[in-house]
């Protein structure tokens, strides 16, 4: 049915409610299934997609002996990008996860997170944290994603 059909149907009350549009969901890159066992996946907010919050951010993770290079993957995600957990969750190389300034709806997990809180989801440590330029000046917040990240790292 064309668009125009359904607008006109939705204004002659056809519809109690309005047609809105679902973000597809992203498909996981094949890098994933070349990643080695007990790697880390990284999402981020498109808005830490700078050259200072990428620098912070590969400052974090060599502060916990990881490196974008390796056993590392790194995935950008726009405010209406939205994966499907099915993708990736049950990828047996994976065993850590961080998320920067992202929902867990938008990774594909229907789950409440608190920010800063290391914690076990199907076999894998999860991290959600504030977006990446937002921790950057600001001490707190990056003190309590390290001592988040000592726990999920075993430092």
């Amino acid at each position: 049915m064309a668009s125009s059909s359904l607008t006109q149907l939705q204004e002659e009350g056809f519809f109690s409610h309005k047609i809105i549009s679902i973000p597809q969901a992203m498909e996981m890159p094949k890098k994933i299934t070349e990643l080695p066992e007990k790697s880390t996946l990284v999402f981020y907010a498109e808005s830490d997609n700078t050259e200072e919050a990428l620098s912070f951010l590969k400052k974090v993770l060599m502060a916990v002996h990881l490196t974008p290079e390796q056993n590392v993957l790194l995935l950008c995600l726009t405010a209406n990008t939205y994966f499907s957990s099915a993708t990736w969750l049950h990828t047996p190389n994976i065993a850590q996860v961080l998320v920067f300034g992202l929902k867990p709806s938008q990774i594909g997990l229907h789950i409440n997170a608190t920010l800063h809180e290391s914690f076990l989801f199907n076999g894998k440590s999860f991290i959600f944290s504030a977006a990446i330029h937002q921790l950057i000046d600001n001490p707190q917040e990056k003190k309590a994603l390290w001592g988040a990240m000592k726990v999920m790292f075993q430092l």
